[in-house]
């Protein structure tokens, strides 16, 4: 039997998962396994060591020490809006309040005064996910965030988001979202590992335009094929383009 020894903390387990891929197998079975994970160097990888121990026969004499070590790279970490990006959001001015969502096609529901129209190739973006750590930021207000997330994603995408970012985290009055701001809040991933899809330009001011996917929701499955590309492709996320 394998035992392997975690951290109670959640969020710190629930960085790792998002970081890196499943540690692997042992070929042969074991009485204990640890597994230890050194901080990662800047260059956005970590090296993770496996000490292995195993149960013998009484009188049987233990074989010297085994240990393995493997290296990971960090998952690119892709920041995702929200309006505009996985959503639109419609105004319709101050409706009745019985008044019904159906007359705005496509409606999910209505947030802080706005209809939730999920982009008609959400889906697909969601099957492009699995290979990266995901989070989403918007220049919301965060209670009204926390409504229009399971609007628009499913409950397993929202349980592994790295963060969900409000208008609080935002930087001063143009509402600006600083690459330098996750990076120094996650320091597992630096600049070559961070993309965020956003539509605002003016918010993006302060970030390198190779940090950056500017794209609206009326951009019909350019995400899809951003993130298929940036799947395959392998080192600096500032060089795939």
């Amino acid at each position: 039997m394998v035992k392997i020894h975690k951290k109670k903390n959640r969020a710190r387990s629930l960085l790792l998962s998002n970081a890196f891929a499943a540690l692997p197998e042992s070929p042969t079975p074991l009485a204990s396994a640890t597994y230890s994970t050194s901080p990662p160097s800047p260059s956005a990888e970590a090296t993770t060591s496996i000490a292995v121990s195993c149960t013998l026969p009484e009188g049987e004499a233990p074989p010297p020490p085994s240990f393995a070590t493997t290296t990971y790279h960090v998952r690119p970490l892709i920041v995702f809006d929200v309006n505009g990006i996985l959503c639109d959001r419609i105004r319709r001015g101050n409706p009745h309040p019985d008044e019904q969502n159906q007359d705005v096609e496509g409606s999910v529901g209505r947030v802080a005064g706005a209809e939730t129209v999920p982009r008609e190739n959400l889906e697909a973006i969601v099957s492009c996910l699995p290979p990266f750590a995901v989070a989403v930021w918007s220049s919301c207000q965060r209670q009204t965030l926390k409504q229009l997330l399971p609007l628009v994603l499913p409950q397993d995408v929202i349980d592994r988001l790295l963060f969900t970012w409000s208008v609080a985290q935002c930087k001063g009055d143009d509402r600006l979202k600083n690459v330098s701001k996750i990076t120094a809040e996650f320091p597992l991933w630096d600049e070559s590992s961070v993309l965020i899809v956003d539509d605002s330009p003016e918010k993006m001011a302060s970030n390198g335009a190779e940090n950056v996917w500017r794209g609206g929701a009326e951009e019909e499955g350019d995400v899809c094929e951003l993130l298929r590309g940036l799947a395959k492709h392998v080192g600096d996320v500032r060089d795939y383009r």
